[in-house]
């Protein structure tokens, strides 16, 4: 069945047309082989070369609009009378006129075959996001830690307050890190630098970046002794340490005694906010079960980095607060596809292999129904219990 020819809608004539087509191939040629080697990179785009005319009293109008047509950008619809519609562009054309044909005009045309733009799909990496709005944290706390702690042009009574005050933090760390259930490797680990950073504050007192610097490290390899990554004892740890109730300071009125308030509470605000700053780092490489799961968490450390944002200094306020956009980006799209939580009640006293059975279609999902609910005779789930499931996004 032949077809109107016509481009963008523009009708012509067609007296002749090739069809060229092949493959992309790269010859490889090496030496001492006669044969070459043809790498075969996919078939080549076909190329339409298309003999066409017009005629009639109003020829030149109709010319001037089809060459018009063929010279504006972009891909657009061939309608070939042999093959049908195709989608092309236009590689080159020519006009002719001559005297021996008046009243008509002839094109040559070159169509391509095209497609759509395939580009790669690029997909954000929010957890990289996460980790290096951490570290921009990280080094805002350390500066401002160095901004506010001094000993220096001060009795020996700040610098000892300030040992005193040091050595608090580190053990508080120290019983953070007893409620996460670290591997026993890490755990003597982080004993010792902590062991260590108790012996060491005595020669760092003075220097407040490399104090500072040091207990960032300590939290730090608290937020990811977990088997290299921050598991969730380790967020509990973390969270022990950043959503303790700061002490209210009541400032006396002798500048050391002034300056040994303002160091005690910069290694206080230093270790709640390292928590905070490692627990959100920490949650960009959590594995959540349900979205309930990653959706307590996400709102749970923005409500902490909120608060503790609201009264830092401006650096502070600007670093957690781009730490929180990251960290609720992250954990959103993550648990966006993940199962909820919902409940599931049966009837009748049955064991858990029907249960999971009945809601999943699949009973070796009854051991996480029974560990969900902690159901003591998995044979038999009594009826009437409301049980805790997931149910898929």
């Amino acid at each position: 069945m032949l077809h109107d020819a016509s481009f963008r809608g523009v009708a012509f004539f067609v007296e002749a047309h090739t069809l060229t087509g092949g493959r992309r191939l790269v010859q490889h040629e090496y030496p001492l082989r006669d044969l070459p080697y043809a790498e075969d990179m996919g078939r080549k785009g076909r190329m339409y070369s298309v003999e066409c005319y017009l005629l009639g009293a109003d020829y030149l109008s109709r010319a001037d609009e089809l060459m018009g047509a063929l010279e504006e950008g972009g891909p657009a619809t061939l309608v070939h009378p042999y093959l049908g519609s195709r989608r092309v562009a236009v590689a080159e054309f020519s006009r002719q006129e001559s005297t021996r044909e008046g009243g008509l005009v002839r094109f040559k045309v070159s169509f391509v075959e095209t497609g759509d733009s395939a580009e790669p799909d690029s997909v954000r990496d929010t957890s990289w996001a996460v980790g290096a709005q951490a570290d921009q944290a990280g080094l805002t706390l350390q500066e401002d830690f160095a901004e506010t702690w001094s000993t220096s042009k001060f009795s020996e009574w700040v610098r000892e307050s300030g040992i005193v005050s040091v050595r608090r933090g580190v053990a508080s760390i120290r019983s953070a890190a007893e409620l996460a259930a670290l591997p026993a490797m890490s755990a003597s680990t982080l004993f010792a630098q902590a062991t260590a950073l108790h012996g060491d504050v005595t020669s760092l007192v003075g220097m407040p970046q490399s104090l500072a610097s040091r207990l960032l490290g300590l939290i730090s390899f608290l937020g990811s002794s977990s088997g290299g990554t921050v598991g969730w004892s380790a967020q509990s740890a973390l969270a022990s340490l950043y959503s303790g109730a700061t002490p209210s300071t009541v400032v006396p009125a002798t500048p050391g005694r002034i300056q040994a308030a303002a160091n005690d509470q910069a290694v206080t605000d230093l270790v709640r906010r390292a928590a905070l700053v490692e627990a959100a780092r920490g949650s960009a490489t959590l594995e959540y079960e349900s979205y309930d799961q990653a959706a307590a968490l996400r709102d749970s450390l923005a409500d902490a980095l909120d608060t503790t944002a609201a009264s830092a200094p401006d650096a502070v306020y600007l670093a957690l607060t781009d730490l929180r956009t990251a960290m609720v980006v992250d954990i959103t799209a993550r648990g966006a596809d993940l199962a909820r939580l919902g409940t599931w009640t049966p009837t009748s006293t049955i064991p858990a292999l029907v249960v999971a059975h009945k809601i999943y279609g699949d009973a070796g999902r009854a051991e996480d129904i029974v560990a969900r609910n902690r159901v003591r005779r998995p044979g038999a789930v009594p009826g009437g219990m409301p049980l805790e499931v997931l149910v898929d996004a």
